[in-house]
């Protein structure tokens, strides 16, 4: 995986060719919006498929940033809000209640993302979403007027156990963290929302 960055003027490209034909798109920041284009033609669907699931996930509550898809260019504004694995990271040393509050209420969002069936042993921990959005997580969210607020979710999960993107959730909060896991230990979230069986899968991932 390969990102190639340039500046022109007062923009940033970024362009990732690395991921195939079907998949390559480049992002272009602007000073006041945000431009995501296919590197070449077989892509264009993967755009179709971000703005349905941007329409998807609006319709089911989740704050989303608004983007629109016309001539093959997909916009969304340019978001001035805090990223939400900064405001993680922050809040965690500044005030573990309102840490835990704040990572209750992401971890509803996952659950609010989709219809939620029960897998093979019917318990709270098998829950699995419809379409899981690997994506929904802080590394594509800002915190705008004290709303989670998403973007590029790209990526979406037939039948995916959500303790899958719990996880991932959790992980990206604390990785590169040392510090935080003496605070508090990750394996207080993993244990309270009920994913510790699927911390193996994210190791395979590395």
């Amino acid at each position: 995986y390969e990102i190639r960055l340039s500046l022109v003027g007062s923009e940033m490209c970024i362009r990732d060719r690395d991921r195939g034909v079907n998949n390559a798109l480049q992002t272009i920041i602007y000073k006041e919006r945000v431009e995501k284009r296919a590197v070449y033609s077989e892509g264009k669907r993967r755009l179709l498929e971000l703005m349905n699931h941007n329409n998807e996930l609006e319709k089911r509550g989740i704050h989303m940033i608004p983007a629109d898809l016309k001539d093959d260019v997909y916009r969304m504004p340019y978001s001035k809000g805090e990223n939400a694995l900064s405001f993680f990271r922050r809040i965690a040393f500044e005030d573990k209640k309102s840490f835990i509050e704040a990572m209750d209420r992401f971890y509803r969002i996952i659950l609010q993302s989709s219809e939620i069936s029960s897998g093979l042993f019917e318990d709270e921990e098998d829950q699995i979403l419809e379409r899981g959005y690997y994506d929904l997580v802080p590394l594509n969210c800002f915190v705008e007027d004290g709303e989670f607020t998403f973007f590029d979710q790209e990526f979406a999960i037939e039948n995916c156990p959500v303790g899958v993107i719990v996880t991932r959730l959790i992980d990206l909060v604390y990785e590169g963290e040392p510090k935080l896991e003496k605070t508090i230990p990750k394996i207080e979230l993993l244990k309270r929302y009920k994913t510790v069986s699927y911390t193996h899968l994210r190791a395979h991932e590395t």
